[in-house]
């Protein structure tokens, strides 16, 4: 029996006096000495102040745990992990359909007691809001 489809809209939202900027990116910057590039990132920030939910889709989806992931687990990733890179996240607005046995795997990683955020975002509650109510899996909260 095939898994039935789910679907649900990720859209930029206005970052109010925060940005999310990879902290990768801005090192790998830093050791290469690439000034411009490092100025541009931070520049974009500030004339296109607008997160999207493909980035906190990437995030949920990329992440592991310290210590990393058996690879059969990371495996289970590896589909989802494609589509949301194919994401548009210049558009406004993007529509993606998965199965909802990928939205129940979403929303089980967030419930993994390793799963944690450094600092609070209300864009990612946002997105959380969205998600949940738009596939109808939801965190026990």
């Amino acid at each position: 029996m095939a898994d039935k489809k789910v679907s649900f809209t990720l859209r930029k939202r206005l970052s109010k006096n925060n940005i999310q900027v990879d902290l990768n990116v801005i090192s790998e910057l830093v050791e290469a000495n690439n000034k411009e590039a490092l100025f541009s990132l931070f520049k974009n920030a500030v004339t296109e102040p607008y997160v999207h939910d493909v980035h906190w889709l990437k995030l949920v989806i990329n992440w592991t745990p310290e210590g990393g992931l058996a690879l059969t687990e990371m495996l289970r990733w590896a589909e989802l992990a494609k589509v949301a890179n194919k994401l548009d996240d210049t558009q406004d607005k993007v529509v993606i359909e998965i199965d909802s046995s990928d939205a129940q795997q979403i929303i089980d990683r967030l419930k993994d007691s390793k799963f944690k955020m450094n600092r609070f975002s209300n864009l990612f509650i946002e997105f959380l809001e969205d998600f949940q109510s738009q596939t109808g899996f939801h965190l026990p909260i």
